[in-house]
């Protein structure tokens, strides 16, 4: 199987999925792998006091961390700045673009309306959609939504240029691979369902219930003053565009008189063609997207991950699609089974920034590490490393 070709998205799209491969490493004892349940540690006092010159070195200005144990939020921290021009530090009111993890908390969504008998796994999506999804090819209307959150539709993970057309590299179901056009394809479909925007069905389905007040797939005006800056590699404030085409979007939506927060795929086509017609009017990197545009902070989405540990959602971490004897795909998570262990995780990369989870549900635990910066990779997997005190499968399976 094939591993995900990440770095040409990263250089085209705010969504990416690049990172390069950096060694774990950790300060207080040899890592072991994986044969029990993870249960995590305390950050030692040696790490921590490392972790200024770590950061220093991969030009990573902040990070945001939290535990989750037992169920429940047990630890949060910030460290560093939200931009390193302004100095301005990182605090427990940060927010920050998850990029990927964004699609996680979609999926809980999406388990939301499969439980109220609103959307079925393996109905075709085609019968949620109106319209062909891909011209003269029949395997397309074959995807349901269970393909879409084990990412087996065969579709491309996005298109990048103007004009270029959604395509099918293998009839649905049949293997892995990743695959944000489809987890976009699922948002068009529960927007059919609901009949709301996005955003506004996460707010009144997940986002409200869990009590993640300060998060978001829209930007709000609140975060102008919140947001972690993206970083370049070399450190340097990097341009971002969702932050940057948060004005002009704001500008239509009053010129329409309809709320951001409310956008459709429709509105969000007919915006994007306006506003950045170097990429394709569908999907929307710069808006709100369920595969990438989430902002929240460590505290709100620890929360969320508290949730994950309702025996409910077991079906969510089986796995759908087979990767290798170590890693495959449930609903929305990547799973890595190391003999008799197995986690839940993802990570989430734009073109500067780096998150990233791993979860174990038999012990109810979970780490969560956010970065402003390109480079942050290589933080959080020291980080990661330290926490469980084991060496990590997926980490070597990672391009």
């Amino acid at each position: 199987m094939k591993k995900i070709d990440r770095r040409s998205f990263a250089v085209r799209a705010g969504l990416g999925l690049v990172g390069a491969f950096s060694a774990p490493v950790t300060t207080s004892g040899s890592a072991h792998s994986l044969s029990v349940a993870m249960k995590l540690r305390p950050l030692s006092k040696g790490f921590m006091a490392m972790l200024p010159k770590m950061t220093s070195l991969a030009n990573v200005p902040g990070v945001g961390m939290a535990y989750v144990e037992s169920g429940r939020t047990m630890w949060h921290s910030e460290f560093g700045v939200k931009n390193k021009d302004t100095k301005e530090p990182v605090t427990a009111d940060t927010v920050w673009q998850v990029g990927s993890l964004s699609k996680t908390v979609f999926a809980f969504g999406v388990m939301k309306l499969v439980d109220d008998g609103k959307l079925e796994l393996d109905r075709p999506l085609v019968g949620y959609v109106p319209g062909e999804l891909i011209k003269d090819d029949p395997r397309a209307k074959l995807i349901t939504a269970r393909h879409a959150l084990s990412h087996s539709t065969g579709l491309q993970n996005w298109r990048f240029q103007a004009g270029q057309n959604l395509q099918l590299a293998f009839t649905p179901g049949e293997r892995w691979s990743y695959s944000g056009e489809g987890i976009f394809y699922l948002q068009r479909a529960v927007e059919q369902i609901t009949g709301q925007g996005l955003e506004v069905f996460m707010q009144e389905h997940v986002l409200g219930p869990l009590g993640m007040s300060d998060s978001s797939y829209a930007w709000r005006p609140d975060y102008d003053k919140r947001v972690a800056t993206a970083h370049n590699a070399n450190g340097d404030v990097a341009v971002d565009y969702i932050v940057q085409n948060a004005p002009r979007m704001q500008k239509l939506a009053d010129e329409w008189k309809k709320p951001f927060a409310s956008w459709r795929a429709e509105d969000l086509e007919k915006a994007q063609a306006a506003v950045e017609t170097r990429f394709p009017p569908l999907p929307t990197f710069f808006s709100i997207n369920a595969a990438g545009t989430l902002f929240t902070t460590t505290a709100d989405y620890a929360k969320f991950v508290s949730a994950l540990f309702d025996k409910g959602l077991d079906i969510m971490f089986k796995p759908q699609s087979h990767i290798n004897n170590s890693i495959s795909w449930g609903l929305g998570w990547g799973l890595q089974t190391d003999g008799d262990s197995t986690q839940f995780w993802h990570w989430g990369e734009g073109i500067n920034y780096r998150t990233f989870i791993i979860g174990d549900r038999s012990t109810r635990s979970a780490v969560i590490v956010f970065t402003n910066a390109r480079n942050g990779r290589k933080i959080w997997e020291r980080i990661v490393t330290e926490a469980t005190g084991a060496d990590q499968p997926l980490f070597l399976w990672l391009q």
